[in-house]
C-alpha cells in the first residue's frame, strides 16, 4: 500500500556553517521587502498571530509555504471541548478568528459537561474541514494590514548589521533579528518575528517502520509537506533546551462501508450553541449548514487488543523517550492505551464525519502508527466496522519543540529581543492551545513594534492567562512529567470566574481599549452589556413571596435574582412565573446568552464573591514574606510539592512562584496560612 521510498534515518541538525550560505543567498536577491511583523507558519497559531498584529494597525506579513493549507485541520475535525472551548471563546472575545470559522463550518454543536456546573461547560463543534479552511482563507486573504507571502522561511537574518549570523556570543541587548530569508531567497526586513512552526521542526512522519522527513501528510494522499530544517537548526544553534515530542492521527474510513445500523448515534444539541459571541449576540443561532450530522460510537474489544499486542514489533522507533516517543497523555494512541490499561476490556471510539460533501469518517480515539495492514485488521474487529474500507492509514509525527520556560509571558524568547514563539513549537497540543498562544504572541509582537509594553493576561482573568503562566513559569511540569501541554478547566483555580459564557465580559472591553478589538464587535458587545445590566436591575427589583416562587420555609419576600440561587429554580422558572403575573417584560426580549450569564451569576453568587476575595488576596500578597519556621508539611497539597518547598525553603510568595512544579493553588494555601497565623510581613 505504501509505495514511497523508505527513509529510516533521522537527519540531525546541520552545522552552523549553513548560515553563511543563507547570507550569500540573501545577497543574490535584488529586492528587499519591509514589514513591521513577520509571522512564519499559517497554522492555527500563525493565522491568529498575523491577524492580531494586523488588527493592531502594524504592517504584517504571514509567510507560509502554501496558501492552500491555511486553515487546515491536520488531525481531528472538531473544535472546542472542556477547557478548549474556553480558549476559543476568549480568543473570540479578543476579535480572533477561530470561533467564527468554527461556526461557519460547524456540522454538529454540543456543550460537554452540560449536566455539571457552568465552570466546566465545554462548548464544542464538529467541523466540516473544507468549510472551515475555505472561510479561514477568505478571512486571511482580505484582512487589512496583512500580506500573505507564499514561500518557506529559511532562516532569520543576522542579529546586527555588522555581525555574522553564526556569531551569538554578544550582549543580549544586541541580539535582535532584522528579518528572514525565504527558501526562494526573498529578503524580508521586519521589527519582530513570530515563529509558529507546528510539527515541522525536524519533523519525521512514521507508519510502522517506514518513515519520511515531513511535518505532516497531505489529507488524502501519502504526499507530504516537507519539514523545516533550517529554522530548526537555527534554534538549535542558540543552544536552547530543545526536545522531541510525538503526536498521532487515526486512519480515515469510508462512510459507506460502515454499518451505521449497529451503532449508537448522537445528534447535535438543540438549540445549537455557537462558539463565537457574534452569533450568541444575534440570538437563536441557526447553523449555516442545511443539516447537522450525527456522530456514532463503537468500541475496541479483546480481539482488537490482542492484535495490538501481537504487532508491537512493527511500531516506529522514535528519537525521544528512549525510542518510545512522548505523546499527549490525554490523547494517547491505541497501542499506548492497550499497554497502559491492560485491565480495560474496551476503549470508546467516536466515528465523526469530516464534512457534508465528503465520505471520510474520523475514528476519534484510534490514533495509531502500526503498519497499514495491521491498522485495517484492528478496524475490522470492531462493531459496525467489520467490512470497513480504510482510505488512509494513521501515522505518527515526531518533531522538535522548545521548552517554553525560556519564554517571557509575552511569548518572546528571553535570549532575543524580538523573536516570539507560539503553538506546538512550545510543547503544546491542540488547535485551540496553539491559537491562544498565537493571538497573544501577535498582540505583543505588534506592541513591541509600537514601543508599548507587553500585555499579560493574569490567571484570574482568563484561561489564556492560565495557559501562559503554566507554560512560561513551568508550573504544569514536574521532574517526572514532560508531555505535550493540553488545556483543562481543572488547571484553573479560578474556574468559576473564568467561564466560557463570560469571556467577553472579561476581555472584550479591555481588548478594545488596547486596540485589539474592532469597532463592530465592540458595539455589539456594549449592546449585550446594556441588556445584561437592564435585566440584572429588573431581576433584583422584582420581588415576590417565597410561596409565590414555590419555595418552602417561612413567609418572606425574595427578589427574582435571589430566587435563582435556590435549587430547582432556573431562569426559565423565574421567567414563567413573572410572565404569568405581569405579562411581557424585558426578559422576554433577552437573548439566551444573556439569560445564561444572569442565571450563573445568581446561582453561584456566593462562590463568585468568595473567589473574588481570593483573587484580591493573591494580588495583594506578591511581596508577602514566609516565616522561617513555616510548616510546609501541614499544607493540604501533594507530597511532591511539600518536598520541593521544604527543600528550597522559599522566603516569599514571589520565590514560590519560581519553583518548578508548584501549583498556583498552593500559593493561596500558603498566603492564607500565613495570614491566619498573624505573621504577616511584607518585603521591602
Amino acid at each position: 500500500m505504501l509505495s514511497r521510498s523508505i527513509c529510516n534515518r533521522y537527519i540531525p541538525p546541520f552545522p552552523s556553517s549553513h548560515f553563511r550560505a543563507c547570507r550569500s543567498l540573501a545577497r543574490q536577491f535584488s529586492s528587499t521587502l519591509h514589514y513591521d511583523v513577520v509571522v512564519i507558519g499559517g497554522g492555527h497559531a500563525g493565522v491568529e498571530a498575523a491577524a492580531a498584529a494586523a488588527r493592531m494597525g502594524v504592517k504584517t506579513a504571514l509567510v507560509t509555504t502554501n496558501f492552500s493549507t491555511i486553515g487546515e485541520m491536520s488531525c481531528n475535525p472538531s473544535m472546542g471541548g472542556i477547557g478548549k472551548g474556553h480558549l476559543i471563546r476568549e480568543i473570540d472575545a479578543l476579535d480572533g478568528l477561530i470561533g467564527r470559522m468554527t461556526d461557519y463550518g460547524g456540522i454538529q454543536f454540543r456543550v460537554l459537561n452540560a449536566s455539571r456546573g457552568p465552570a466546566v461547560h465545554g462548548p464544542r463543534a464538529q467541523v466540516d474541514r473544507d468549510l472551515y479552511k475555505k472561510h479561514m482563507q477568505q478571512a486571511i486573504r482580505n484582512y487589512p494590514n496583512l500580506t500573505v507571502i507564499e514561500d518557506g522561511a529559511h532562516v532569520p537574518l543576522p542579529f546586527s548589521a555588522s555581525s555574522h549570523p553564526q556569531e551569538f556570543e554578544m550582549d543580549a541587548s544586541n541580539k535582535t533579528i532584522h528579518g528572514v530569508v525565504t527558501r526562494k531567497g526573498q529578503h524580508i526586513h521586519c521589527s519582530a518575528v513570530v515563529l509558529c512552526t507546528g510539527t515541522f521542526l525536524h519533523g519525521v512522519c512514521h507508519i510502522g517502520k517506514w518513515n519520511v522527513p515531513a511535518g505532516r501528510f497531505h489529507r488524502d494522499t501519502l504526499n507530504v509537506d516537507p519539514p523545516s530544517i533550517h529554522l530548526a537548526d537555527f534554534l538549535h544553534s542558540l543552544h536552547l533546551p530543545i526536545e522531541r515530542f510525538t503526536t498521532g492521527t487515526p486512519p480515515r474510513l469510508h462512510r459507506d462501508s460502515i454499518d451505521w445500523s449497529r451503532l449508537a448515534t448522537q445528534a447535535s444539541d438543540a438549540p445549537a450553541v455557537p462558539l463565537s459571541f457574534l452569533n450568541i449576540y444575534a440570538g437563536d443561532f441557526i447553523p449555516n449548514q442545511s443539516r447537522l450530522l450525527r456522530c456514532a460510537t463503537t468500541y475496541t474489544n479483546e480481539e482488537t487488543h490482542a492484535i495490538c499486542n501481537a504487532h508491537r514489533g512493527e511500531l516506529p522507533s522514535f528519537t525521544g523517550n528512549r525510542g518510545k516517543g512522548q505523546g499527549p497523555r490525554y490523547c494517547p494512541s491505541i497501542e499506548k492505551k492497550v499497554l497502559r490499561f491492560p485491565e480495560k476490556k474496551r476503549h470508546l471510539i467516536w466515528l465523526e464525519p469530516e464534512g457534508l460533501e465528503t465520505p471520510v469518517v474520523y475514528p476519534n480515539g484510534l490514533a495509531t502508527a502500526y503498519d497499514a495492514e495491521t491498522q485495517l485488521k484492528l478496524l475490522r474487529t470492531m462493531r459496525g466496522l467489520e467490512h470497513v474500507d480504510m482510505l488512509r492509514p494513521g501515522y505518527a509525527v515526531e518533531y522538535d519543540y522548545v521548552d517554553p520556560a525560556v519564554l517571557t509571558p509575552a511569548f518572546r524568547l528571553r535570549l532575543l529581543a524580538n523573536l516570539f514563539l507560539a503553538g506546538q513549537i512550545n510543547g503544546t497540543t491542540g488547535y485551540e492551545e496553539a491559537a491562544a498562544q498565537g493571538i497573544m504572541a501577535g498582540i505583543n509582537a505588534a506592541r513591541q513594534v509600537m514601543g508599548k509594553p507587553a500585555v499579560i493576561l493574569e490567571r484570574s482573568r482568563a484561561m489564556i492567562g492560565v495557559l501562559t503562566d503554566d507554560l512560561t513559569r513551568g508550573g504544569y511540569r514536574t521532574d517526572l512529567t514532560r508531555e505535550p501541554f493540553r488545556m483543562f478547566t481543572s488547571r484553573s483555580e479560578y474556574r468559576i470566574t473564568v467561564r466560557a459564557d463570560n469571556a467577553d465580559l472579561r476581555l472584550t472591553e479591555w481588548g478594545y481599549q488596547e486596540g485589539i478589538v474592532g469597532e463592530e464587535r465592540y458595539a455589539k458587545f456594549m449592546e449585550k452589556k446594556e441588556e445584561l445590566l437592564k435585566c440584572n436591575e429588573f431581576l433584583k427589583a422584582y420581588r415576590l413571596s417565597s410561596e409565590e416562587w414555590g419555595l418552602p420555609g417561612e413567609h418572606k419576600y425574595i427578589s427574582a435574582f435571589d430566587a435563582m440561587a435556590y435549587p430547582k429554580i432556573s431562569i426559565k422558572t423565574v421567567e414563567d412565573i413573572i410572565r404569568n403575573k405581569q405579562g411581557d417584560t424585558v426578559l422576554n426580549h433577552t437573548t439566551r446568552g444573556v439569560k445564561q450569564t444572569l442565571y450563573i451569576t445568581a446561582k453561584y453568587g456566593v462562590y463568585l464573591e468568595k473567589q473574588k476575595k481570593d483573587i484580591d488576596l493573591f494580588n495583594r500578597s506578591n511581596g508577602l514574606k514566609i516565616p522561617e519556621n513555616f510548616d510546609f508539611s501541614a499544607l493540604p497539597i501533594s507530597q511532591e510539592e511539600k518536598d520541593k518547598l521544604m527543600d528550597t525553603k522559599p522566603s516569599s510568595i514571589e520565590e514560590v512562584k519560581h519553583i518548578l512544579g508548584i501549583k498556583p493553588s498552593t500559593f493561596l494555601f500558603i498566603i492564607k496560612a500565613i495570614r491566619k497565623s498573624g505573621n504577616e510581613v511584607e518585603q521591602n
